[in-house]
């Protein structure tokens, strides 16, 4: 198995460098827009998958690459990938994020460091030797060695000065080429920082009984830097173990090199057992904030109302909206599980009706919508009799009334959950049984008309 996967990765490097030297105008026209090729993949809940793709410039011989990365970078995650020669070695590097890990930075250095007792501030020099407890063991330019507690400063002296780099994580390797060149070097790593929701909204328009169906991906950059890629995936799903997300990552590696101009929408495909949302095009993800980018915009996507009254679940009658997920209906998309926004038309603008979740439905799937409880329908239950017959065993009549004040006719299930082991004794109605502990009765109910029934069942526990 693991040769086969080492194969398959060779074949990928292969066809993936294959379609950058045949791309149709040629990498010379494209590279100064294409080079460095970044593309991140981000799954619901995390990680995140960067790739990144460049041209290098490298001696015979032996060359020392350093490259940043997040700070929230997987370490075990690393893959170096040169076009030619090898790679000897790589390390990670954390980035200063303390005071103990900058004055570590400095061990066998020599520094200037100010003390500031009760009796005044003075100075003392030499070499830091060591660090305990996070205060310096400095040897003094005559040889002595003094643990200072907390200096108020430290000044150093015949040492280059801190820069910018040395606060953020790098990856630092080496490759080993027989003849130098221009080559292409593809590496990429997993980092957490990184998360994605759908956000969908919906908004009715009953006068055609006719709805449009807007999806978004809301992306958080929670890691330290900002990040500009050529390509965004959006994958519905997280990893389930280390093979399956390997998988994804083969697939994902494969498209980078798509130089092809991005699509109005972005594309729907499917990742090894995910769904995903091709953004190919550039997308700049700022540290700290969240970006909304539109999935897919469907209009006259027929729907239907329907309402439910289950006084164990609710107090009262809710409605409902339901439409077919198939491109007959307008919609046949595979959506990944997310809050939707309820919207009606009135007049010219929409007013809020409400916000549903949305489970993960697959194309073909019926799509059922919470609006709220409908205002003009009124439910009531009541037991009428109850009577024990036996140690553990129990008879009830139930009573159910519903009013509709509508100026429609209206179609109401009614939904009954049943205690124990049970049976139906008699029914004014014709029921169905939904599952182990529920049965359902349908009630047409005219315009400003009110109806009652009643049924009768034996329980025991």
């Amino acid at each position: 198995m693991k040769r086969d996967r080492a194969l398959f990765g060779v074949f990928l490097f292969s066809l993936v460098f294959s379609a950058v030297l045949l791309a149709p105008n040629g990498v010379a026209q494209s590279e100064e827009n294409s080079f460095p090729h970044r593309l991140l993949t981000v799954y619901n809940s995390g990680p995140a998958f960067l790739l990144k793709v460049e041209r290098v410039n490298l001696a015979a011989g032996r060359n020392d690459l350093q490259r940043e990365v997040t700070e929230k970078t997987l370490p075990s995650s690393f893959f170096i990938e040169p076009e030619s020669g090898q790679l000897i070695e790589a390390r990670l590097r954390p980035g200063i994020s303390s005071k103990r890990e900058l004055i570590e930075r400095y061990v066998g250095k020599k520094v200037s460091l100010q003390l500031c007792p009760s009796g005044g501030c003075f100075n003392r020099e030499g070499t830091i030797i060591a660090i305990l407890d996070g205060d310096p063991l400095l040897e003094t330019n005559y040889g002595q060695k003094v643990l200072l507690k907390d200096p108020s400063s430290y000044e150093f002296t015949g040492v280059d000065s801190v820069s910018a780099e040395d606060f953020s994580p790098h990856l630092s390797f080496s490759l080993y080429v027989p003849e130098g060149g221009s080559s292409f070097l593809r590496w990429g790593y997993r980092t957490n920082g990184f998360v994605w929701d759908p956000l969908y909204k919906v908004v009715l328009n009953e006068g055609n009984n006719e709805l449009t169906f807007n999806g978004q991906g809301m992306v958080r950059n929670s890691s330290d830097k900002d990040l500009r890629v050529n390509e965004l995936t959006l994958i519905a799903g997280k990893p389930a173990d280390e093979g399956r997300e390997e998988s994804a990552q083969m697939d994902v590696r494969a498209k980078a090199f798509n130089l092809a101009m991005a699509p109005e929408e972005p594309k729907l495909s499917k990742t090894f057992e995910y769904y995903s949302y091709s953004i190919e095009r550039p997308v700049e993800l700022r540290s700290g904030e969240i970006s909304y980018l539109p999935l897919f915009s469907r209009s006259g996507v027929g729907f239907e109302k329907s309402y439910v009254y289950e006084p164990g679940a609710s107090s009262g009658v809710k409605t409902f909206v339901e439409f077919e997920n198939t491109e007959e209906a307008g919609a046949g998309l595979a959506l990944a599980e997310g809050n939707v926004d309820i919207y009606g038309v009135e007049g010219d603008s929409l007013q809020f009706l409400g916000r549903d979740r949305v489970p993960g439905t697959a194309k073909g799937e019926e799509v059922r919508l919470t609006v709220g409880l409908a205002f003009d329908l009124k439910g009531e239950r009541i037991v009428k009799e109850r009577e024990k017959i036996g140690e553990r065993s129990w008879e009830e009549k139930i009573s159910i009334s519903l009013e509709n004040h509508k100026t429609e006719a209206a179609s109401v299930e009614v939904i009954e959950r049943l205690k124990g082991s049970w049976s139906i004794l008699s029914s004014e109605l014709k029921f169905e049984q939904i599952d182990s502990d529920r049965i359902s009765f349908q009630l047409e109910l005219q315009a400003g008309e009110e109806k009652e029934f009643s049924y009768s069942y034996r329980y025991e526990y």
